[in-house]
């Protein structure tokens, strides 16, 4: 998942595609003499990489018809068939199957992960909060988990509750990623005592400071500093465009650009940003904070 994320962030250029269509003739050469369960799996791999969904699916099904029993087939093409009711039958089976602790466990995260999909909400959040209370005294990194707790609290409105949760998550692990994840929730909910000296300290050592800007800018906004939070929004915003690649522009940036003009009242600049981030294949909760705020500026 995470090596997909990055193709979808930075964009597939020209000699990457050419390595992979090599890389799929070579196994497709190996199917046509002796065919395996692993070679289609990896030849669904690469088609993956290449977003090339029919084929993807149709290498995974006959992965899984040679080899039923393929447990990384099995999971990718959960993954791969999404929301749909045959994902939520393929997880729930893997979930529920024999196998060892840590396939179990990605294998709950993984139906937690297809009834959000679904908006099923409820649904995930029982399920991983029981996970959670399992796992809790175990010597495992629960952050993944941690995450997506905080996701489905986020997705059911509840930033206070998502915020406890990251803050717990990031004292626990020192993770970056929940402490940033943690920072944003905290600003959701209006809370910015313990953020803001983190952001402060961000300003001063970082290179890059607009993703800082933004949030300073949330938390000067919620103690009702419009016109310093301006001025960091466009001090962000000219950071942004000197950055943008227009040919193969970053999403990342481009989330953050839409949600500086949602911020700063431009919604129609903020609503052609989230549009081209609904037509990428990156996750809605990478743009959360721009479809929440424009939600509140209705």
């Amino acid at each position: 998942m995470r090596v997909l994320l990055l193709f979808l962030v930075l964009g597939l250029s020209a000699p990457a595609h050419s390595d992979l269509s090599k890389t799929i003739a070579a196994l497709s050469a190996k199917i046509n003499t002796q065919p395996s369960a692993e070679l289609y799996y990896q030849r669904a791999l690469e088609y993956r990489a290449l977003r090339e969904k029919n084929h993807t699916l149709e290498d995974l099904r006959q992965a899984l018809k040679l080899d039923p029993g393929f447990q990384e087939a099995q999971f990718a093409l959960a993954e791969e068939l999404g929301k749909s009711d045959e994902a939520l039958r393929l997880a729930v089976q893997l979930a529920n199957g024999p196998g060892k602790t840590q396939t179990t466990y990605r294998s709950i995260l993984l139906l937690i992960r297809i009834h959000r999909l679904r908006e099923e909400y409820p649904e995930a959040l029982e399920i991983c909060q029981r996970l959670a209370e399992k796992t809790r005294n175990r010597q495992q990194d629960d952050s993944e988990l941690d995450l997506l707790h905080a996701e489905i609290l986020l997705d059911l409105k509840r930033p206070a509750e998502a915020t406890t949760v990251l803050r717990n998550a990031w004292k626990r692990t020192g993770s970056i990623v929940a402490r940033n994840n943690w920072i944003d929730a905290a600003l959701t909910a209006e809370q910015t005592e313990e953020t803001l000296p983190l952001i402060e300290h961000e300003l001063q050592t970082s290179r890059l400071r607009s993703s800082w800007l933004i949030r300073r800018a949330r938390a000067l906004l919620v103690l009702k500093q419009a016109r310093a939070a301006r001025a960091d929004l466009h001090s962000a915003l000219l950071e942004i465009n000197s950055r943008l690649n227009p040919r193969q522009p970053d999403l990342t940036l481009v989330s953050d650009r839409g949600l500086i003009h949602a911020l700063m009242g431009n919604p129609g600049l903020a609503k052609r940003d989230l549009a081209t981030l609904q037509k990428s294949f990156l996750p809605p909760s990478s743009y959360r904070l721009l479809n929440d705020q424009l939600d509140r500026s209705r």
